[in-house]
């Protein structure tokens, strides 16, 4: 499966960008901070998921109890510019093509981004919690999560056919970068023969295990050919020293004296790190460290920046328990601003063509900070339309529970906004690829 122009968000979580000035889309995954029932897994495991749906567009090999069906220390300036007003009526996006069948909820679907309209919609019985944890040009990767077990699922982009799903043990990995399929390996944590969770690569197209490593892995980040990795089991001794290994076999490529420590207090279902070009940034402690995923050289250390995202030359994260947002230069780690703020639940910043968007602190507001000097381009009322996931080029996408929407990142203004458009309060993820946005759907309200 080849690689697309992918990028994946979440529900009050993190980023995907546009490419820029050498600066590639990134993605990053993040289910809501932490469930009463996703902290079981997340918080054991950090970022090692779910339990399923099957699609009536094909037949599949789902579970027969699931019946589903398919409906179609610088500062940014303190003098703001005015506030764009939004008074037009924002356009209203189609509604859903169809309703679930007695018994059934909403479980994934599709709406063309550029007008909001349902493309299709997916049922299930199956009461479960779902988030989007990679994309590519052809499908979509879906984490499935419920008490007794956990599933990831592959689905059509095109129309959300069933592709194949597998038990995994713990949340299969967020891809911060890149295709999901990349060189045909979906890498996913996967329980080992002892009742432990190792790491493996599944065949994009099967679901077959091709390899598997019989310890704890945490994946950072991934290029085409790379996944870097980090240790996370507390018990297996020694620090969680980072490393790269090949996507294709899982030997180890490289390893280094770096060690991952996210200090950022807050636990969220996605990967810690960013991605961009051939560069993969990770907390270390009281510092952000800048590595070569292909050789796993240190090119530079920066000052402690939770939580990333990266675009156009310009890595932004949060500080001070995600209260402020800083900034810094994506080729020396240098301080650029920093601005009062705070990212979208899950700790999601969405950046791209030349802004990052944010929560204001103390207003109901979204913030569209520049990027190289975090002067404002436009704030707005949010009322109805959510917290940034993403930036798509020239769109902002929106998404609370309910509400869906999308937005300019020219003066912030309403392109299109739809109010439970699966006929669900409780959407939480977003991928876009191309101008497919696909949305997961919990069956159930977060519990925390």
């Amino acid at each position: 499966m080849p690689g697309g122009d992918v990028r994946v968000g979440g529900e009050g979580p993190n980023d995907p960008v546009e490419p820029r000035s050498g600066m590639p889309t990134v993605m990053s995954v993040t289910r809501r901070r932490v469930s009463d029932v996703g902290a079981i897994v997340v918080v054991a495991m950090v970022a090692l998921g779910g339990c399923g749906d099957r699609s009536t567009t094909g037949t599949t090999s789902a579970p027969p109890e699931l019946s589903t069906t398919v409906a179609a220390t610088t500062t940014a300036p303190t003098s703001a510019p005015p506030s764009v007003p939004t008074t037009d009526a924002p356009t209203t996006a189609p509604g859903p093509v169809s309703t679930c069948a007695e018994g059934e909820l909403p479980a994934a679907g599709a709406v063309d981004l550029v007008t909001g309209e349902v493309q299709w919609a997916v049922c299930s019985t199956a009461e479960l919690f779902r988030d989007v944890v990679g994309s590519s040009d052809e499908v979509v990767v879906l984490s499935e999560l419920t008490l007794p077990g956990e599933e990831v699922v592959v689905r059509s982009l095109a129309d959300g056919t069933e592709r194949w799903r597998r038990p995994v043990a713990g949340q299969p990995t967020a891809m911060p970068v890149g295709s999901a399929t990349a060189g045909g390996i979906v890498l996913s944590g996967i329980g080992d023969d002892t009742g432990g969770i190792g790491l493996a690569g599944l065949d994009a197209d099967t679901g077959d295990v091709v390899w598997q490593l019989d310890e704890r892995l945490m994946v950072l980040g991934q290029s085409e050919t790379v996944a870097v990795v980090a240790g996370v089991d507390p018990g297996a001794g020694g620090p969680p020293v980072v490393r790269g290994i090949d996507r294709a076999t899982g030997a180890e490529v490289w390893t280094s004296d770096v060690v991952f420590a996210d200090y950022s207090g807050v636990g969220v279902a996605r990967s810690p790190a960013v991605v961009w070009d051939s560069t993969i940034a990770i907390p270390t402690g009281q510092s952000l460290t800048a590595l070569d995923i292909a050789t796993g050289a240190v090119r530079w250390v920066g000052p402690q920046t939770d939580h990333p995202v990266a675009a156009e030359s310009v890595v932004v994260g949060t500080i001070d328990n995600g209260r402020r947002i800083r900034a810094l230069d994506a080729f020396s780690g240098e301080l650029l601003w920093e601005a009062p703020g705070r990212a979208s639940y899950g700790e999601l910043l969405a950046i791209g063509d030349g802004i990052v968007v944010v929560n204001a602190l103390d207003t109901p507001e979204l913030v569209a900070h520049l990027l190289r000097d975090g002067s404002e381009r436009w704030r707005v009322d949010k009322a109805g339309f959510g917290e940034p996931q993403l930036t798509v080029g020239t769109t902002v996408v929106t998404l609370w529970e309910g509400s869906l929407a999308a937005l300019s990142t020219a003066d912030g203004s309403v392109l299109w906004a739809a109010e439970e458009p699966f006929g669900s309060p409780w959407m939480t993820t977003v991928a876009v690829v191309g101008s497919t946005m696909v949305v997961a759907i919990n069956s159930r309200p977060w519990a925390d």
